[in-house]
C-alpha cells in the first residue's frame, strides 16, 4: 500500500521496524526529559532477559506474582546510532561492561529475522530442568511496564512539535510490534518445554499487542491517506479513505496469513503445489483453493499468481483477474488495456461462486471478484475477514458506480456486440457505504465483543467520541487493562491533537486512571542507588516519576493538573531528598504550575496528618517540597512558622530541630528579604521565625544541660580519674548554663542589639536592622487577621513564663540569687509584655521563687534587694 510510506523514504527504510523511534534510554542533548544532563544507558532494574544465559536459573527464582507481564517480555531498548537499530536492554548490559563505545554492539535483525540461535541458549536441558527444578514457578506478565517509556518519550517528542503526527503513529505501530515479536519468541520457547498453561496470559498479552499494532497502523494509513488528499471530503467517507481501510485490512491478512503460511512452513506450501499439479481430486484441490484464498484475502496477487503458476493453473488466476476497466496507455497494443468485457465477466464470477459444486472455498475467492459478500461471509474466521469481505464489496460498488456515471478521461467504451450485464450487479447483499458495511454485519449476526475490535470500527467510523466514551466506561467498571488504558490515553491525545471532538471529562478520566497505573507501579518499586549514594535517574522508578509528570500535563484543566501531581507526591514514601528535587524538575519539563503543586502536597500532607496524630513526618517532608524553589521560600517560612508553633506547644522539640537544622534552608531569610522586602506579612514572618528560633535554642540548652545535673548527681568523689572527669563536666555545665542565660536575655528582651556568633549563624544579622517594636512573638506591622492575634498570644503564653522560671532555675542553681531579682524588672516593664503571658499561677509561682531567693540574700548580710549592709 504506497500510503503507508512517506515520499521521502525508500522501501528499505520503511519496511524496516527499527529505524524511526529513538529510545528514551539514549538522546541527544535537544531531546533529553532532563535538562541538565542526559539519560545514561545504565539500567537501574534487574531484569530476566531471554537474551541473557542464566534465564533458566533467573527463572528459577521466580518472578513476583502481582505483575501482569514478565519481564521477559518487557526489554527495555536502546537506540544504537553506528547500527541504525535498537538493542535489548539485556544485550546493552552485557555488552557495556566490556567496551565503553556505545555503537560497537548490538543485533542489526528485526525479531522476526532472530534465529533460534540468536535469542536461546544452547544449554534447553539445563533451561528446563531449572524450570521443573522449582514447583512453586509461576510465570507472569506485564508488557504495560516495559514500552511506557518508550511512549513517554514520543510523547515527550510531541509536546515540543520535534515529531509529525505520521512519524508518532509509525512509531507508536513500531513499539507495539517489536514487544509482540519479542514475546511471541518467549511464548513459543515455553511451549516448547511443556510450560503453555502456564503462559496462556502471555498468549493473550501477545494478542493485544497485535490488536494494538493493528489499531495504530489503522490510524497511519488514513493519516497517510488524509496528506495525499488533504481536501475537505476525505472525511465523508471518501473512496480513498475506504480505499486506505480496504488495505489496512488486507495488510493485517498478509502479517499474520501469508507469513505464516508461505513464508514460514515451505514445506507445506510445496506439498501443496506439488498435489494439485499431479491429482485433480477435490481433496487435493481444497489446500490449494485455501491458500489461494489466504493470497486473495491479503491483496497479494502477485502471490496469488506465483502460486497458479507453481500448481500449474495458470487458467485459475486468468479467470480471477479481470477486474480492470478499460483504459488508454501509452504501451497499450490495441490503443487501450484491461478487460472489455468486465461486465459479464463479473456477472460469470457471480454465477461461479453460486455453483454448489465448487468448494466453500472456491465459491469465495470468486466471491470476492464480483461482491457475492454473503458467500464470503462462509470462510471468514474473524473479525477482520468480515469487515474485508465488505469493504471489497464496498470499494468494487463504488467502482462501478464510477465507471456508470462518472468515469475517468482514460476510460475507453469498449467495441463489443455482446448484451452486458449493468453494474454494480443488484444481487444478493450490498454495501455501498460504510454505514451499509455495518449494517450488513449486524444483520448477519456478526457481532465483535474484543475491546481493541470495537474500537477499530468506531475510528473506522469516525466515531471518536465513542472511542473515548467507551473505555472511559470500561475503565470506570474494572474492564480495562493498564495496555488498554495506555491506548485509550495515547488516542485521547492523537484525537486532541486533530481537533476532533471528543468527551473532556471522560477523556481526562482515562489519563488519571493510566497515571494510578503509572503510580501504582512506581510504588511497587524501591529506590535504587549507585554505591548507596547516587541517584541513577534511569531507574524503573525514576522513568515512572518522568512519565507520571508528562501525562499529568495532558489533563485538561491546570486545577486537575495540580490535583493529581499533588496527590502523588504527597502519598510518596521513602523518597529522599534528591529524588524530590528530580520530581520537582520533571514537573518543571511537564510545563506543570510547580508553585500550585508544592502549595497543594503541604495542604493534602498536613490534611493527612491531622487525621494521624502520630504522622508529623508528613508535615515535615511536605516542607521540603516548599523549599526547593527559591520563588516559593516565602510560602516556605509561613509554613515552617507554623509548623514551629504547633510543636513548641506540644514541646516537641525533636522535630523542631528537625525543621530549622535540617529542613529550611540557612539562606531563607535573605530570599525573602530580597524578593518580598515590600510584604509587611513577610517581615513580620522573618521576625517570627527569629523569635521561635531563640526560644528552641533555650529549650535546647536548657535540656542539655538539666540532663547534665541529674549525670552529675550521680558521680561518686573517688579516684583522680573522677575527680578530673567530674571537674570537666562541672565546666561544660557552667557553660552551659552561661549559654542559657545569655540566650534567655535576648528572648526576653527582644529584639537583641547584637547577635553573638558564638550562638547563631550571621543569617539573622541582615533582620536585625528591620526589627525595631520590642516584645518576643509580636508583630513588628499590625494586621488585621484576628485569628493571628490569638495564635501569637496562646504560644506566648506558653513559651514565655517557661523561659523566665528555666531562667531562675538556673540562675539559683549558679548561686546568682541577685540576678533573680532582676527578673523581676524584665517581667515588668511594659516595654516587652513579659507580664501579660502569666497565668495568675504562674505569678504566685514566681514571686515565690524571688521571695526565696531575696531570703537567701538576707542570709549573706544584704538587704532584700543584694544591698550590703553594714
Amino acid at each position: 500500500f504506497p500510503a503507508m510510506d512517506s515520499p521521502d523514504r525508500t522501501e528499505s527504510e520503511s519496511e524496516d521496524p527499527f529505524t524511526e523511534l529513538p529510545s528514551p534510554a539514549i538522546m541527544d542533548d535537544d531531546d533529553i526529559f532532563v535538562s541538565d544532563t542526559p539519560f545514561k544507558p545504565t539500567p537501574g532494574r534487574k531484569r530476566v532477559s531471554m537474551f541473557d544465559d542464566s534465564i533458566g536459573e533467573a527463572f528459577a527464582t521466580g518472578l513476583p506474582e502481582d505483575d501482569l507481564m514478565t519481564d521477559v517480555a518487557s526489554q527495555s531498548t536502546f537506540y544504537n546510532p553506528s547500527m541504525d537499530s535498537f538493542i535489548p536492554s539485556s544485550q546493552q548490559r552485557r555488552s557495556s561492561s566490556s567496551t565503553s563505545n556505545f555503537g560497537s554492539f548490538g543485533i542489526d535483525k528485526k525479531p522476526e529475522e532472530l534465529e533460534e540461535a540468536d535469542i536461546f541458549s544452547d544449554e534447553e536441558e539445563s533451561f528446563s530442568e531449572d524450570m521443573e527444578a522449582d514447583e512453586s514457578f509461576e510465570l507472569t506478565l506485564d508488557s504495560a511496564e516495559s514500552e511506557e517509556e518508550d511512549f513517554a518519550f514520543i510523547l515527550w517528542k510531541t509536546r515540543r512539535n520535534t515529531i509529525t503526527n505520521k512519524e508518532l503513529l509509525r512509531n507508536y505501530k513500531q513499539i507495539a510490534k517489536y514487544r509482540s515479536s519479542l514475546l511471541s519468541h518467549h511464548v513459543d520457547r515455553t511451549s516448547t518445554f511443556g510450560f503453555l498453561e502456564k503462559n496462556e496470559k502471555a498468549k493473550t498479552e501477545k494478542e493485544n499487542l497485535e490488536q494494538e499494532e493493528f489499531t495504530w497502523d489503522l490510524l497511519l494509513s488514513l493519516e497517510s491517506g488524509h496528506q495525499k488528499h488533504p481536501d475537505s471530503e476525505w472525511k465523508v467517507h471518501s473512496y480513498e479513505r475506504n480505499a486506505c481501510i480496504l488495505a489496512w485490512l488486507e495488510s493485517i491478512a498478509k502479517s499474520k496469513e501469508i507469513n505464516e503460511t508461505v513464508a514460514t512452513d515451505e514445506a507445506l506450501y510445496d506439498t501443496i503445489c506439488e498435489t494439485t499439479r499431479v491429482s485433480s481430486s477435490d481433496s487435493s484441490k481444497e489446500g490449494f483453493m485455501k491458500l489461494l484464498w489466504t493470497c486473495v484475502r491479503a491483496g497479494d496477487m502477485n502471490a496469488a499468481e506465483k502460486l497458479c503458476q507453481e500448481c500449474k493453473q495458470f487458467w485459475r488466476f486468468g479467470s480471477l483477474d479481470g477486474s480492470n476497466f478499460t483504459s488508454t496507455g501509452n504501451d497499450a497494443e490495441y490503443g487501450w488495456s484491461g478487460n472489455p468485457h468486465r461486465n459479464l465477466w463479473k456477472y460469470c464470477c457471480w454465477q461461479l461462486s453460486t455453483q454448489s459444486s465448487f468448494s466453500s472455498y472456491e465459491r469465495a475467492l470468486y466471491a470476492s471478484r464480483c461482491g457475492n459478500l454473503l458467500q464470503m461471509f462462509k470462510v471468514c474466521n474473524n473479525w477482520q475477514d468480515y469487515m474485508w469481505a465488505c469493504f471489497r464489496v464496498l470499494i468494487d460498488t463504488n467502482d462501478d458506480l464510477q465507471l456508470k456515471y462518472n468515469p475517468p478521461p482514460s476510460y475507453v467504451e469498449p467495441d463489443t456486440t455482446f448484451s452486458e450485464p449493468e453494474l454494480p450487479l443488484t444481487e444478493g447483499a450490498s454495501c455501498s457505504s460504510i454505514e451499509e458495511v455495518f449494517t450488513q454485519l449486524q444483520n448477519n449476526n456478526i457481532i465483535t465483543d474484543d475491546k481493541y475490535e470495537l474500537i477499530q470500527s468506531w475510528i473506522i467510523k469516525q466515531d471518536y467520541h465513542q472511542v473515548v466514551a467507551q473505555i472511559a466506561h470500561w475503565s470506570r467498571h474494572g474492564e480495562a487493562s493498564p495496555l488498554l488504558l495506555r491506548l485509550g490515553t495515547h488516542l485521547l491525545l492523537y484525537f486532541r491533537s486533530h481537533n476532533e471532538t471528543v468527551p473532556q471529562e471522560e477523556g481526562d478520566a482515562i489519563i488519571r486512571d493510566y497515571i494510578s497505573h503509572l503510580i501504582s507501579q512506581f510504588n511497587n518499586q524501591l529506590p535504587e542507588y549507585e554505591n548507596d549514594e547516587i541517584l541513577n535517574e534511569d531507574t524503573f522508578r525514576m522513568k515512572k516519576a518522568r512519565g507520571i509528570a508528562l501525562y499529568t500535563a495532558q489533563l485538561s484543566t491546570s486545577e486537575e493538573q495540580i490535583e493529581v501531581f499533588a496527590s502523588f507526591l504527597a502519598q510518596m514514601k521513602g523518597a529522599s531528598e534528591e529524588e524530590k528535587e528530580l520530581f520537582w524538575r520533571y514537573a518543571c519539563d511537564a510545563c506543570l504550575d510547580r508553585e500550585s503543586i508544592t502549595c497543594r502536597v503541604y495542604e493534602l500532607s498536613a490534611k493527612q496528618s491531622s487525621q494521624d496524630s502520630n504522622n508529623t513526618q508528613k508535615k515535615l517532608d511536605a516542607l521540603e517540597w516548599l523549599c526547593l524553589d527559591a520563588e516559593q521560600r516565602d510560602k516556605a517560612l509561613l509554613r515552617a512558622n507554623e509548623l514551629l508553633g504547633e510543636f513548641l506547644l506540644a514541646d516537641d522539640y525533636k522535630n523542631c530541630n528537625t525543621l530549622v537544622q535540617k529542613i529550611l534552608p540557612e539562606d531563607t531569610f535573605i530570599v525573602v528579604l530580597n524578593h518580598k522586602l515590600h510584604s509587611n506579612e513577610m517581615r513580620n514572618a522573618c521576625r517570627e521565625y527569629f523569635c521561635l528560633d531563640l526560644y528552641l535554642s533555650c529549650q535546647n540548652l536548657y535540656n542539655e544541660w538539666k540532663s547534665g545535673i541529674n549525670q552529675n548527681a550521680s558521680m561518686a568523689i573517688g579516684d583522680i580519674a573522677t575527680a578530673v572527669t567530674k571537674d570537666a563536666h562541672e565546666k561544660k555545665q557552667m557553660g552551659l548554663a552561661q549559654r542559657f542565660v545569655t540566650t534567655a536575655e535576648m528572648l526576653l528582651k527582644f529584639p537583641p542589639s547584637h547577635i553573638s556568633e558564638e550562638f547563631f549563624v550571621a543569617k539573622y544579622q541582615p533582620m536585625l536592622h528591620n526589627v525595631h517594636h520590642p516584645g518576643w512573638l509580636i508583630d513588628e506591622y499590625e494586621t488585621e487577621n484576628p485569628s493571628r492575634e490569638f495564635y501569637l498570644r496562646r504560644v506566648r503564653s506558653h513559651c514565655l513564663p517557661k523561659v523566665v522560671l528555666e531562667l531562675e532555675e538556673i540562675l539559683s542553681f549558679c548561686g546568682e540569687h541577685i540576678q533573680v531579682l532582676k527578673i523581676a524588672e524584665w517581667v515588668t516593664d511594659q516595654r516587652w509584655q513579659i507580664c501579660a503571658s502569666f497565668t495568675k499561677e504562674e505569678i504566685q509561682e514566681l514571686l515565690r521563687r524571688i521571695r526565696s531567693a531575696s531570703i537567701h540574700i538576707l542570709s549573706t548580710s544584704k538587704d532584700p534587694l543584694g544591698i550590703k549592709l553594714e
